[in-house]
């Protein structure tokens, strides 16, 4: 192929739309990297700390605030809960009463864009015959 055959055929790659053969829009991802950050902590054991609440009502929660996190400044929307794991832990020493404490293991996944994201309302298209 000679070189300007190969430019006009670029040029006309860059210039239609992307769609399928039937007309529908499409949208292109691309790979790019996420920063995922993990921690814990421990709380006392007590009737008011709902494990199954605190698991269900907040893993893939997205910050609506600006938030610090290990003196990074992340922007609304751009950090999301990934997971969120309780752990019953019990220490126990020689001549001491074990101590028991539950774990809070959270997993947090930081996009430096935003994790709120719009997408195209794409129905399947079909054709009816007689």
């Amino acid at each position: 192929m000679k070189a300007a055959a190969v430019k006009e055929e670029i040029d006309l790659w860059k210039t239609t739309p992307f769609r399928t053969s039937a007309g529908t829009k499409l949208t292109g991802t691309t790979t790019r990297n996420i920063l995922k950050m993990s921690f814990w902590y421990f709380v006392l054991p007590s009737p008011f700390f709902d494990e199954a609440e605190l698991e269900t009502r907040y893993t893939g929660v997205i910050n609506d605030a600006p938030v610090m996190i290990a003196g990074r400044h992340c922007p609304t929307g751009t950090v999301k809960i990934e997971t969120i794991e309780v752990i019953d832990n019990i220490w126990e020493r020689p001549d001491v009463v074990p101590y028991q404490l539950k774990m809070v293991s959270v997993v947090l996944l930081l996009d430096n864009r935003t994790w709120k994201k719009r997408y195209e309302n794409v129905s399947n298209l079909f054709m009816v015959s007689p």
